[in-house]
């Protein structure tokens, strides 16, 4: 080594200051989820300095997240100028369910040509394990259960672009938000028992490859599921 070249040390211990843009990420994901599983209320205000404290970070990345989340309709900008949870309107919440509604018959008829047989029974699998879920009152295993059997749902469509474009949707609706709300208030009754049967429909139909099946019994669940939500919101 040139002996003129000075190289410093640098002690292992010395702990490294995690680059800002990884800590607004990972505030944008933390707050994203937190608003997305109902944590988060609709309405409810967001306070930046609140927000640095419980993360342990600093305000500026708190801030770009913030930013970051208003810009994808997470949060909305306050007539005080504050900040707050976004709350979605019975015309918006229409407007964003013909979006769904599209995307998701797209996705189901061209799943019902392109599955293939361990898809499938990937479907299935978590379908039987939803209905389990149900039967034993595990609604936070439900909810995680029901994203998961949507996902097989229209995994095997194959479009990656359509299914980007399907879970930016089914997030912008707070889904996961929706579901924990409607098993909580029908708690197992028939409301509940009867969002089960119309998933039945969407996967026998996926079993048979019937596409024009799978579509009607999708339009069917998207258009019981608005209804809930205009009910619960």
């Amino acid at each position: 080594m040139n002996k003129h070249i000075s190289i410093p040390n640098i002690e292992p211990n010395i702990p490294l200051v995690e680059p800002k843009t990884t800590l607004a990420n990972r505030v944008f994901d933390e707050i994203k989820r937190d608003i997305v599983t109902g944590k988060l209320r609709p309405n409810q205000r967001l306070v930046e300095s609140g927000i640095a404290n419980k993360l342990g970070v600093s305000r500026t990345p708190v801030r770009e997240a913030l930013k970051r989340l208003e810009m994808s309709g997470y949060v909305r900008i306050t007539a005080n100028n504050g900040l707050a949870v976004t709350e979605h309107t019975a015309e918006e919440m229409q407007n964003l369910f013909d979006i769904r509604e599209a995307l998701e018959t797209k996705a189901i008829k061209l799943a019902c040509e392109r599955a293939t047989k361990e898809q499938i029974d990937k479907a299935v699998s978590y379908y039987n394990q939803m209905v389990e879920a149900v039967m034993n009152r595990k609604y936070d295993e439900y909810i995680e259960l029901h994203s998961q059997f949507h996902e097989a749902l229209y995994s095997p469509c194959g479009n990656e672009q359509l299914l980007s474009l399907i879970q930016t949707f089914r997030y912008q609706f707070f889904n996961q938000r929706l579901t924990r709300l409607y098993t909580r208030v029908f708690n197992n009754t028939l409301d509940t028992r009867s969002q089960i049967k119309k998933h039945r429909k969407i996967l026998e139909a996926l079993c048979d490859r019937n596409a024009n099946r799978a579509e009607k019994a999708l339009i069917r669940h998207l258009r019981t599921t608005l209804k809930l939500a205009v009910q619960l919101y």
